[in-house]
């Protein structure tokens, strides 16, 4: 689900959610994990910028692995988790030379997720309690340029 609403001509706001279940094979039980996210911008028309918002919601997120014998038949289904965690980057962009140039700024990963606690049930393969698990590299300061290089050609007459 995704909500659009422009409060006004400068300041635009979008919102999501998402919900995804999944279970065992041959279960009808679903383990549900929700998402949630909210983007907002607003822009200085005089200034010729714009301050962005991305924001999400991970909920926790319940996924299952499967342990095998030598010979390839399935031993056991463990149920895992990625806890929650939450995630928002900050912009700020500024346009130049008739908006040809586009310079932005920010902070992508604001919160400095790195690693997210998880946890696995017992098996063979997979160990037991809860352990760290990549989702990013941290925080990040950015400055990004772009460039516009097109331009309209005057149509010359057959």
């Amino acid at each position: 689900l995704m909500l659009t609403y422009n409060v006004s001509k400068q300041m635009h706001i979008q919102t999501g959610a998402q919900m995804e279940g999944f279970s065992k094979l041959a279960s009808n039980a679903f383990n549900w994990s929700t998402d949630a996210s909210v983007n907002a911008s607003y822009n200085f028309e005089k200034l010729k910028s714009k301050v962005s918002m991305y924001y999400k919601y991970n909920g926790k997120f319940v996924f299952y692995s499967a342990d095998y014998d030598e010979t390839g038949s399935l031993e056991t289904i463990n149920e895992n988790f990625l806890d929650k965690y939450h995630y928002l980057d900050l912009i700020i962009t500024k346009w130049f030379f008739k908006d040809n140039i586009e310079i932005s700024t920010g902070i992508k990963n604001v919160f400095d997720n790195k690693n997210i606690l998880g946890k696995g049930s017992s098996g063979p393969h997979s160990g037991e309690g809860a352990t760290d698990n990549a989702v990013g590299w941290g925080r990040t300061f950015f400055v990004q340029m772009q460039f516009n290089l097109s331009h309209e050609r005057k149509s010359t007459p057959n």
